[in-house]
């Protein structure tokens, strides 16, 4: 009896369907290479969460000093939470971090809208002799004298990162000296400047990589975006996938001038509007060539998704209008007006009213008038009444009255009577009676040409000789 019943319900066991046995099934109708890619892509998505599930460093308060520390006290790696350090937090007096350790990696858990900005004066990080700096995902502003210098035999990893508005006397964003390294990879170097030579890279290293990064509005005298002094005749330099826009060279270069390397690059380089004397849209040799980028190559602008509005506006305006207008205004107009108009007016109005009047009226009145008035009037008054009045009066009254009645009396009286009568009576009586009397007799000493109709109105007539009162009750 006992096997019995267990082999019924084993049999039953069996023959019920479970979870695994149904998606087994499911998963035998599937194809092997999309069950692999499926897999990998599930492992990839463990990897990524993981990832980000570790703790970052909190930067608090976020100053240049604070940050310093805390490389410092990392030991050579640090995984940092996004943070912005501006004007008043660069506390160090435009010092460098000088790398102390052989290697040294910084990464910046960079969010959708957030970043590890520095925005200081001065240098950012200086890479000393036979030390390494892996750099990812920071944001570097504002530097006076180079970003990043790469001294001989130091190496630069560079991954992710955004250099802005640079300055230096020779590469406004990285300088690096003889016999160092340098590896550049998915950066975008935006309106940096070199007093001399190189806008935003000044390469002296034995070897450099530049790929899949983007240079826009970088400026010098030559070479407005690299320049290879020179140096060594066994240098090489490596030049790919990269997008050069609006890029500009007072002398020789908006692009690439090099004087002794070897440059090799490939055809996925794209170059538009760049200026300079030369027209050259690629790599200026020593000999005055020109090695042309891909001819085919077509910038595109703008990305897909655009970039977050900068914490700090720029200091200086860029050289070139954009093409399209940026999503938050500035805080000062620029110097001549775009070629079209924003689809948005301001949200103030201008300290003084332009040449020529808008399509379309302001959100809120100026604050004084303008000294000639609008032909057309405003939908809303103006807070304070106009000096002189209009020329033609308004198609429709005013919603209150005046607290001042004018002076004079108006020509030709209105459509309908006022339903209050007036404090004072008129100088000459109406020709027709009001239907309610005066508070106060008129002053006229003539009597109205048609009395007052009704059988309980009063008669003022008094009778004289030789003379009689009308009859009170006129047949009309």
């Amino acid at each position: 009896m006992l096997q019995t019943v267990f082999a019924t319900q084993t049999t039953h066991q069996m023959n019920k369907p479970t979870f695994i046995t149904v998606h087994r099934k499911a998963l035998r109708t599937i194809p092997h290479s999309m069950l692999i890619k499926l897999s990998l892509i599930f492992l990839l998505t463990v990897k990524i969460h993981l990832t980000d599930a570790q703790a970052c460093t909190n930067l608090w308060p976020p100053t240049l000093s604070n940050f310093h520390k805390a490389i410092q006290e990392s030991q050579g790696t640090l995984k940092i939470c996004p943070f912005t350090i501006h004007r008043g937090d660069c506390d160090v007096e435009g010092k460098p971090y000088v790398v102390p350790f052989r290697r040294l990696q910084l990464f910046c858990v960079k969010g959708q809208d957030t970043s590890c900005v520095i925005d200081c004066p001065g240098r950012h990080f200086e890479v000393g002799p036979g030390t390494r700096l892996s750099l990812e995902k920071f944001d570097l502003r504002g530097a006076t004298d180079s970003s990043i210098l790469v001294k001989p035999s130091g190496v630069l990893i560079a991954k992710y990162n955004r250099f802005d508005r640079n300055v230096g006397h020779n590469g406004g964003a990285v300088v690096a000296n003889t016999k160092s390294k340098l590896l550049l990879q998915f950066n975008d170097f935006d309106n940096n400047r070199a007093r001399l030579n190189g806008g935003a890279l000044y390469i002296e290293s034995s070897y450099a990589s530049v790929r899949v990064s983007s240079f826009v509005g970088n400026s010098a005298i030559d070479g407005g975006c690299i320049y290879v002094p020179e140096v060594l005749a066994s240098s090489r330099l490596y030049v790919q996938q990269n997008t050069f826009a609006s890029n500009s060279a007072d002398f020789k270069g908006a692009l690439i001038v090099m004087e002794s390397s070897l440059i090799y690059f490939n055809n996925y380089n794209l170059a538009c509007d760049n200026v300079s004397p030369d027209d050259c849209e690629g790599a200026l040799t020593k000999d005055g060539a020109c090695e042309p980028f891909y001819e085919g190559g077509v910038c595109e602008s703008p990305t897909s998704y655009p970039t977050p509005p900068p914490v700090v506006p720029t200091g200086y305006p860029t050289r070139q209008p954009t093409k399209l207008p940026s999503l938050v205004p500035t805080e000062y107009p620029s110097s001549s007006p775009t070629a079209a108009p924003s689809r948005q007016p301001t949200l103030h109005p201008t300290s003084s009213p332009s040449a020529k009047p808008s399509a379309k009226p302001s959100y809120r009145p100026s604050l004084s008038p303008t000294a000639v008035p609008s032909r057309r009037p405003s939908v809303y008054p103006t807070p304070s009444p106009s000096a002189k009045p209009s020329v033609k009066p308004s198609g429709k009254p005013s919603s209150k009255p005046t607290s001042n009645p004018s002076q004079k009396p108006s020509k030709s009286p209105t459509a309908s009577p006022s339903i209050l009568p007036s404090i004072r009576p008129t100088p000459i009586p109406s020709p027709s009676p009001t239907k309610t009397p005066t508070l106060q007799p008129s002053t006229s000493l003539l009597p109205s040409k048609a009395p007052s109709k009704g059988k309980n109105s009063p008669s003022h007539c008094k009778p004289e000789p030789g003379w009689e009162c009308p009859p009170d009750d006129v047949s009309e």
